[in-house]
Order: structure tokens, then C-alpha cells, then sequence
């Protein structure tokens, strides 16, 4: 479970990037922050990762992070960055195993299981095959799945996740945010995601906040959430929304003044004033 308590970042003397958010992620919840560019999305996460000064309060697992040691920290919270810092010539293999760090003693070395967690997650995001090449030699989108299996490697309860999919083709993305839902549901993981994309959000989160200037202005399903009036107020552009043969949400960028036909099995929702164009 995660809680903040009117969390607010600023970096230096300039404006509030997050004000005073206050939220409550449920153990086993998959949340979704979206909003447009400087909405204060991956600002929350590394807040909560530790990796920024905040106001607030804010409580994993029922523990103030404020409270808890680095190795500790880090047993109990997962980050994949936006943009990590990868050391190029460092293999494959090497790089996940340091997703153990926090469980092995400062002169241990890893262990047979350490090991088995992570040749498993090697295989299971298809990196096998890189499993002895080098960083360096990597594409943007094989370095997001290597970065995202060694944030799984930490096994650790709350998994963040800033933009995990936006290197990677239209499969790998699927795939990749299949595996986490796969072991949220099967392990209990918490999950907070920041994602550009808001059809991939609303068909994985289970719940969406809406964020702009680092105030949330809307927060709910991805029906009340995404809908075209918020989304051209909010990231100034024209889309569809619409709903697939399951009621999700899918939401489709139009050109002004554009008119297109909805996908066989799918109806508009109601269309806000404005929103279409005219």
C-alpha cells in the first residue's frame, strides 16, 4: 500500500512541479498517472523512490519512507527511470543480477537463487539471446526490457514505472506490460505507472489520475477519466473515444476537421462540445 499525504516537489526556488497530492494506491492496485508534458508525473515517482526532496508525507507499506534505510527502501519499492543510466560495457546478465544488490551483504556475492530469479526474467522479456553481449550494443528498446527486468529482480512490492513502454515496438510493449500485470495479480505487486500512450494505460490501470501542473484535476476509471472534453482541455488535442467489444476505453488522435469511421465492433462515446473539430 502506498499513501501520500499532500506531497509537494519543487526543484530549487522554482514553482511546485506536484502540489500537495494526496492519494491512496491500494496493495495489489494498478494506478495510472497521465497529463500532458510537465504534469509533475515522474516527479511523484521519484518522490517516492527516494530520489527527491518532498513535502509531505509519504508511506509504503505502512512504513514513512523518510524512515527507512536505503537497502531497505529499495527492498520494498521498484523503479524503472524514464531515462537510466546504463553502463555500456557492462553484459546483459550482469546488469539484471544488479537488481539483487539490496539482498546480498556488502562482501556477499550472489546466490544460486539470486541467479534463477534473474536468468528467469532474462528469459521471459526475450533477452537470452543478448544475455552476454554488452549494453553498449544494445537498441532503446532491448535496454527498456533489460532495465525493466532488473527492477522485477528486486522482488519488491511496489513496482514504479515512468514511461516503461515508449522504446518498444507495438509487441513488446504488449508483452512487457503483460508480465507485469501477470505478477501483480499473481504475486499481489503494486504498480504506479507513468504512460504517455492512454489506450495502454486505461487497458492495464485499474485506476487514473489525471495530472496538469502538478495538481490532479481528474481521477477515477478510464471512462470518467479519459474522455475527449479532458483531453482537449487538458493536452489541447482532437481525439476519439472510444470502446472495443470489452467496454475498454481506446482513444484515437484526429486530425482537425478529420472524420473517421470507428473500428468494426466499437462505438463513440458521447462527443464533448468542441471536440470534434468544427
Amino acid at each position: 500500500m502506498i499513501e501520500l499525504e499532500a506531497v509537494s516537489v519543487a526543484y530549487g526556488s522554482g514553482p511546485r512541479v506536484v502540489d500537495a497530492l494526496t492519494e491512496r494506491v491500494a496493495s495489489g492496485e494498478w494506478l495510472g498517472l497521465i497529463g500532458p508534458n510537465g504534469a509533475g508525473k515522474s516527479s511523484v515517482l521519484r518522490a517516492i523512490a527516494g530520489l527527491l526532496d518532498h513535502e509531505g508525507r509519504i508511506v509504503v507499506d505502512g512504513r514513512p519512507t523518510s524512515a527507512l534505510r536505503r537497502r531497505d527502501l529499495a527492498r520494498a519499492v521498484a523503479y524503472v527511470p524514464q531515462q537510466p543510466v546504463l553502463p555500456s560495457d557492462m553484459t546483459v546478465v550482469d546488469y539484471v543480477l544488479l537488481g539483487r544488490t539490496a539482498y546480498i551483504g556488502y562482501f556477499g556475492v550472489e546466490g544460486r537463487r539470486d541467479r534463477a530469479i534473474c536468468a528467469d526474467l532474462v528469459e521471459r522479456l526475450e533477452l537470452s539471446a543478448f544475455a552476454g553481449r554488452r549494453l553498449g550494443t544494445l537498441s532503446g528498446g532491448e535496454l527498456q526490457r533489460l532495465v525493466l527486468a532488473r527492477a522485477l529482480a528486486q522482488e519488491a512490492p511496489i513496482l514504479l514505472l515512468d514511461e516503461p513502454t515508449s522504446a518498444l515496438d507495438i509487441g513488446h510493449q504488449q508483452q512487457a506490460l503483460e508480465l507485469v500485470d501477470r505478477l501483480r495479480r499473481d504475486h499481489g505487486l503494486t504498480v504506479l505507472s507513468a504512460m504517455h500512450d492512454l489506450t495502454l494505460a486505461s487497458q492495464f490501470a485499474d485506476r487514473l489520475l489525471l495530472l496538469q501542473r502538478g495538481v490532479v484535476v481528474a481521477r477515477g476509471a478510464a471512462p470518467e477519466v479519459l474522455t475527449e472534453s479532458n483531453i482537449a482541455t487538458h493536452y489541447g488535442a482532437v481525439v476519439r473515444v472510444l470502446r472495443d467489444d470489452d467496454g475498454r476505453v481506446v482513444v484515437v488522435p484526429m486530425r482537425p476537421g478529420g472524420a473517421a469511421p470507428p473500428p468494426p465492433g466499437a462505438s463513440r462515446t458521447a462527443a464533448a462540445p468542441g471536440a470534434t473539430g468544427r
